[in-house]
């Protein structure tokens, strides 16, 4: 079973990330790391609104989906986050968005929540102080029975005010997962924590790291930031702590690889870094000690491209002993209560985006308020000897499109029609004679006449045909004639007398 995260900012189209989903399967993606087919993808900086989504990204055939979106005013498609889980391989329990409970409905009951809130005390910050940190849609969570993960994208320090609103955010994180592991929970953190790890110590090497592994220029980043020490930077500090001998966390690709270089998420674009590998690791998978034994392998996988982030992953092994219990099995351990002969997955929380008003059923689309019921309404008929209208049908295809990572999606499966009504061109003649009587033809004996002016071209509204016709010509204006000079009269000149 494989969780895997990636920052797919640069996929900023939301049929790409419906592609990202479709792509989970690909052999590309595994790398010859696991054939074991992945549980979910944990996309950061989905830089869509709700607005953006549709039926083929919220009610995906094989996975459920769950979407945080950017909240301020106006709304913008940045940041942003979401979860999709596998539906053969688990249902998420319960699922919300936000580190705190301040977006939760209050219509949600209580043994409906995740639970382990931060209390204002535990952060020091008002109620509208923890609700403002969750207004970017940086946090989306799920409860999937073993374990709790909480997809980030943490916020980016680009002046002294966003500084200070970064930590306060990692603040409510590490009170969060806290709390979590407080009540018994096991936790898993991914996604771009924008913070770069430094290691001080670690049990498999005795000696103590002077320089950090996860960035390719800390020397730069700490004169630029005029630090005696790159850790002591507050978010990168916090992060150490977070993931330190001491911290509630581990980082378990450091984990596994604690002396590999150059093993870097990101990149820098705009000087093209990703080639010769200059670049910096933001992208984590946290986890609590006791999901450790079940941990097979955790990498990154740098040639999946697609952004200027590459995804990494944890797999785990599907099944292991323990004492006391025997040889379990990780299936039963994500679907509590839950039969494998069951031949549907279960309906997943209320948070997902397939129960949103607009697939759900609840609210009705643009297209349902056309078609032959604007021909009703006009009080026409088509007539069976009319030619088929092939033309003016449009076929919305509500499948999901096949991906591979080298080719573009391909549409399959069933569709769904709806017709745009074509009127012929006398539908406002008709619709002018059901309230008035038939008009008289210009030019018959009982029309009235006036002389050197013709009949005004008619007015309203008129057939679709009109708006595929050119223009007609203006009529020259004639020229008016001059009238020519008069002489003036030539005053007579006296006869001789």
């Amino acid at each position: 079973m494989k969780v895997l995260t990636w920052n797919v900012v640069h996929r900023v189209h939301h049929r790409c990330l419906r592609e990202i989903a479709n792509a989970f399967l690909h052999a590309e993606w595994h790398q010859n790391a696991s054939s074991v087919p992945p549980l979910q993808l944990d996309p950061a900086e989905t830089k869509i609104t709700r607005a953006q989504m549709d039926n083929l990204l919220a009610c995906m055939p094989s996975y459920d989906s769950f979407f945080s979106f950017y909240r301020r005013v106006p709304l913008k498609g940045i940041h942003g986050t979401a979860i999709f889980t596998k539906k053969s391989t688990v249902v998420p329990i319960k699922a919300e968005e936000g580190i705190g409970s301040c977006l939760i409905p209050s219509t949600l009951e209580p043994a409906e929540r995740i639970g382990g809130y931060p209390q204002s005390l535990d952060v020091d910050l008002a109620f509208h102080e923890m609700k403002d940190l969750d207004m970017e849609g940086r946090t989306t969570v799920c409860d999937l029975g073993m374990f709790v993960i909480i997809n980030l994208y943490c916020p980016n320090e680009t002046n002294d005010d966003r500084l200070v609103f970064k930590n306060y955010f990692n603040a409510m994180v590490d009170a969060r997962v806290r709390s979590l592991i407080k009540a018994g929970r096991e936790v898993i953190v991914v996604g771009d924590l924008l913070t770069l790890t430094v290691y001080a110590s670690s049990q498999f090497h005795q000696n103590i790291c002077h320089s950090p592994l996860d960035s390719a220029e800390s020397e730069v980043r700490r004169k630029e930031q005029g630090l005696e020490n790159f850790i002591d930077h507050p978010p990168r500090k916090w992060l150490n702590e977070f993931v330190g001998p001491n911290g509630p966390m581990i980082d378990i690709t450091r984990r596994l690889h604690p002396a590999r270089k150059q093993m870097y998420t990101c990149w820098n674009t705009k000087i093209d870094a990703r080639p010769s590998n200059y670049g910096t690791r933001l992208d984590y998978l946290l986890i609590t000690p006791g999901l450790l034994p079940w941990v097979r392998d955790a990498d990154i996988l740098p040639l999946v491209m697609g952004s200027d982030h590459c995804p990494a992953y944890v797999n785990f092994y599907d099944q292991i002993e323990i004492p006391g219990r025997g040889m379990v099995h990780i299936w039963d351990e994500l679907n509590p209560g839950r039969s494998r002969d069951d031949l549907s997955p279960p309906e997943p929380p209320a948070f997902a985006a397939k129960n949103y008003d607009e697939f759900s059923g609840k609210q009705k689309l643009l297209p349902s308020f056309f078609g032959k019921r604007l021909e009703g309404e006009l009080g026409e008929t088509p007539s069976s000897s009319a030619p088929a209208r092939t033309s003016g049908k449009r076929v919305i295809d509500n499948s999901v499109p096949s991906f591979t990572v080298s080719n573009l999606p391909v549409a399959s499966g069933s569709s769904v029609e709806f017709e745009f009504s074509r009127q012929p061109t006398t539908t406002s003649a008709k619709r002018k004679s059901a309230s008035a009587p038939p008009a008289t033809k210009v030019g018959s004996s009982s029309a009235p006449s006036v002389k050197g002016k013709e009949k005004a071209p008619a007015t309203g509204q008129q057939s679709i045909a009109s708006f595929f016709k050119p223009p007609p010509k203006p009529k020259a204006i004639p020229k008016k004639k001059k009238k020519k000079d008069i002489a003036a009269p030539t005053s007579p000149t006296a006869s001789p007398t």
